[in-house]
Protein backbone atom coordinates (compact mmCIF):
# COMPACT_ATOMS: atom_id res chain seq x y z
CA UNK A 1 0.00 0.00 0.00
CA UNK A 2 1.33 3.39 -0.99
CA UNK A 3 1.25 6.25 1.53
CA UNK A 4 0.63 9.88 0.68
CA UNK A 5 3.24 12.32 1.97
CA UNK A 6 0.52 14.68 3.35
CA UNK A 7 -1.52 14.07 6.50
CA UNK A 8 -5.15 13.19 5.73
CA UNK A 9 -6.48 16.16 7.74
CA UNK A 10 -4.49 18.62 5.65
CA UNK A 11 -5.71 17.07 2.42
CA UNK A 12 -9.34 17.10 3.59
CA UNK A 13 -8.98 20.72 4.70
CA UNK A 14 -7.56 21.71 1.32
CA UNK A 15 -10.34 19.89 -0.54
CA UNK A 16 -13.00 21.53 1.64
CA UNK A 17 -11.49 24.98 1.07
CA UNK A 18 -11.41 24.46 -2.70
CA UNK A 19 -14.95 23.06 -2.76
CA UNK A 20 -16.40 25.86 -0.66
CA UNK A 21 -14.26 28.59 -2.15
CA UNK A 22 -11.64 30.52 -0.21
CA UNK A 23 -13.90 33.54 0.18
CA UNK A 24 -16.64 31.45 1.78
CA UNK A 25 -14.60 31.15 4.93
CA UNK A 26 -13.95 34.90 5.24
CA UNK A 27 -16.79 37.24 6.19
CA UNK A 28 -17.38 39.99 3.62
CA UNK A 29 -16.99 43.58 4.74
CA UNK A 30 -20.53 44.93 5.17
CA UNK A 31 -19.63 48.50 4.17
CA UNK A 32 -17.99 47.77 0.81
CA UNK A 33 -20.32 48.37 -2.12
CA UNK A 34 -22.83 50.94 -3.30
CA UNK A 35 -25.46 52.40 -1.00
CA UNK A 36 -28.49 54.48 -2.02
CA UNK A 37 -30.21 56.97 0.27
CA UNK A 38 -33.31 58.84 -0.80
CA UNK A 39 -33.46 62.38 0.44
CA UNK A 40 -37.19 62.70 -0.27
CA UNK A 41 -37.01 66.48 -0.14
CA UNK A 42 -34.48 66.77 -2.90
CA UNK A 43 -32.43 63.93 -4.28
CA UNK A 44 -30.90 60.50 -4.67
CA UNK A 45 -27.63 60.03 -2.81
CA UNK A 46 -25.18 57.24 -3.57
CA UNK A 47 -22.11 56.19 -1.58
CA UNK A 48 -19.55 54.12 -3.49
CA UNK A 49 -17.45 52.52 -0.74
CA UNK A 50 -14.34 50.68 -1.91
CA UNK A 51 -12.32 48.02 -0.10
CA UNK A 52 -10.06 49.45 2.59
CA UNK A 53 -6.38 50.03 2.00
CA UNK A 54 -4.51 49.82 5.30
CA UNK A 55 -7.84 50.20 7.12
CA UNK A 56 -8.87 53.32 5.15
CA UNK A 57 -11.91 53.16 2.85
CA UNK A 58 -11.99 55.38 -0.26
CA UNK A 59 -15.53 56.75 -0.65
CA UNK A 60 -17.18 58.58 -3.56
CA UNK A 61 -20.41 60.45 -2.79
CA UNK A 62 -22.77 61.32 -5.64
CA UNK A 63 -25.91 63.42 -5.24
CA UNK A 64 -28.14 63.93 -8.30
CA UNK A 65 -29.80 67.22 -7.19
CA UNK A 66 -27.92 69.72 -5.05
CA UNK A 67 -28.01 73.28 -3.84
CA UNK A 68 -24.22 73.46 -3.95
CA UNK A 69 -24.11 72.76 -7.70
CA UNK A 70 -26.75 75.30 -8.67
CA UNK A 71 -24.65 77.83 -10.56
CA UNK A 72 -26.70 77.29 -13.74
CA UNK A 73 -30.01 77.14 -11.86
CA UNK A 74 -30.26 73.41 -12.51
CA UNK A 75 -29.45 72.00 -9.04
CA UNK A 76 -26.99 69.77 -10.87
CA UNK A 77 -25.26 66.66 -9.56
CA UNK A 78 -22.28 66.69 -7.25
CA UNK A 79 -19.33 64.32 -6.83
CA UNK A 80 -17.56 64.44 -3.48
CA UNK A 81 -14.47 62.48 -2.47
CA UNK A 82 -13.58 61.24 0.97
CA UNK A 83 -12.05 58.61 3.17
CA UNK A 84 -13.33 56.65 6.16
CA UNK A 85 -12.34 54.15 8.85
CA UNK A 86 -14.35 51.73 10.95
CA UNK A 87 -14.77 52.91 14.51
CA UNK A 88 -16.35 49.55 15.41
CA UNK A 89 -18.05 46.66 13.57
CA UNK A 90 -21.10 48.75 12.60
CA UNK A 91 -19.79 52.32 12.28
CA UNK A 92 -17.84 53.82 9.37
CA UNK A 93 -16.72 57.39 10.09
CA UNK A 94 -15.09 59.67 7.58
CA UNK A 95 -14.94 63.05 5.96
CA UNK A 96 -15.46 64.48 2.50
CA UNK A 97 -13.17 67.17 1.11
CA UNK A 98 -13.00 68.11 -2.56
CA UNK A 99 -16.24 68.23 -4.49
CA UNK A 100 -17.00 68.80 -8.17
CA UNK A 101 -20.09 69.96 -10.06
CA UNK A 102 -19.82 68.21 -13.44
CA UNK A 103 -22.74 70.10 -15.06
CA UNK A 104 -21.58 73.62 -14.15
CA UNK A 105 -18.54 73.74 -16.42
CA UNK A 106 -16.07 74.34 -13.60
CA UNK A 107 -12.67 72.73 -13.57
CA UNK A 108 -12.07 69.95 -11.11
CA UNK A 109 -10.02 72.25 -8.86
CA UNK A 110 -12.69 74.97 -8.72
CA UNK A 111 -15.38 74.73 -6.06
CA UNK A 112 -18.19 77.16 -6.93
CA UNK A 113 -19.33 77.54 -3.31
CA UNK A 114 -17.19 77.28 -0.21
CA UNK A 115 -17.78 74.22 1.94
CA UNK A 116 -15.92 73.31 5.11
CA UNK A 117 -12.49 71.88 4.36
CA UNK A 118 -13.78 68.62 5.77
CA UNK A 119 -17.37 67.54 6.22
CA UNK A 120 -17.59 64.77 8.83
CA UNK A 121 -20.07 61.90 8.50
CA UNK A 122 -20.77 58.43 9.89
CA UNK A 123 -22.60 55.51 8.30
CA UNK A 124 -24.15 53.03 10.73
CA UNK A 125 -24.65 49.49 9.43
CA UNK A 126 -27.66 47.44 10.57
CA UNK A 127 -26.86 43.74 9.99
CA UNK A 128 -30.48 42.70 10.66
CA UNK A 129 -31.76 44.68 7.66
CA UNK A 130 -28.53 45.05 5.61
CA UNK A 131 -29.05 48.82 5.53
CA UNK A 132 -27.09 51.90 6.56
CA UNK A 133 -28.21 55.11 8.21
CA UNK A 134 -26.48 58.39 8.85
CA UNK A 135 -24.12 59.87 6.36
CA UNK A 136 -24.88 63.22 4.78
CA UNK A 137 -28.62 62.80 4.20
CA UNK A 138 -29.33 61.04 7.51
CA UNK A 139 -31.66 58.65 5.64
CA UNK A 140 -31.78 54.85 5.63
CA UNK A 141 -29.64 53.54 2.77
CA UNK A 142 -30.11 50.32 0.84
CA UNK A 143 -27.42 48.19 -0.77
CA UNK A 144 -27.31 48.41 -4.57
CA UNK A 145 -25.07 45.57 -5.82
CA UNK A 146 -25.86 46.16 -9.52
CA UNK A 147 -24.80 49.83 -9.39
CA UNK A 148 -21.04 50.10 -9.47
CA UNK A 149 -20.53 53.45 -11.24
CA UNK A 150 -22.07 56.92 -11.30
CA UNK A 151 -23.06 56.33 -14.94
CA UNK A 152 -25.01 53.20 -13.90
CA UNK A 153 -26.75 55.17 -11.11
CA UNK A 154 -27.77 57.85 -13.64
CA UNK A 155 -29.11 55.18 -15.97
CA UNK A 156 -31.16 53.55 -13.20
CA UNK A 157 -32.66 56.93 -12.22
CA UNK A 158 -33.52 57.61 -15.88
CA UNK A 159 -35.21 54.18 -16.09
CA UNK A 160 -37.34 55.04 -13.03
CA UNK A 161 -35.68 52.58 -10.62
CA UNK A 162 -35.40 55.48 -8.15
CA UNK A 163 -37.69 58.51 -7.90
CA UNK A 164 -36.53 61.54 -9.86
CA UNK A 165 -35.20 64.50 -7.86
CA UNK A 166 -37.71 67.14 -6.83
CA UNK A 167 -37.40 70.46 -5.02
CA UNK A 168 -38.38 70.55 -1.39
CA UNK A 169 -36.99 70.84 2.10
CA UNK A 170 -33.53 69.27 2.36
CA UNK A 171 -32.64 66.22 4.43
CA UNK A 172 -36.14 64.82 4.90
CA UNK A 173 -36.08 61.02 4.89
CA UNK A 174 -38.74 58.67 3.65
CA UNK A 175 -40.59 56.84 6.43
Amino acid sequence: MRRFPFPAGLVLSLVATLALGGAATAKADPFVGTWHQRDVGTSNIFYFVDSPIGGVYPVLFWDDFTGVCNQNGNHGPMLWTGFAQKTDATHLAGSFGTYWCPDDGFGISENPLPLPERTEWTLVYDPATDTVSGGIGECVGTRQPSITTVAKAELEIAKGTFPPPNPGPPFVCEP
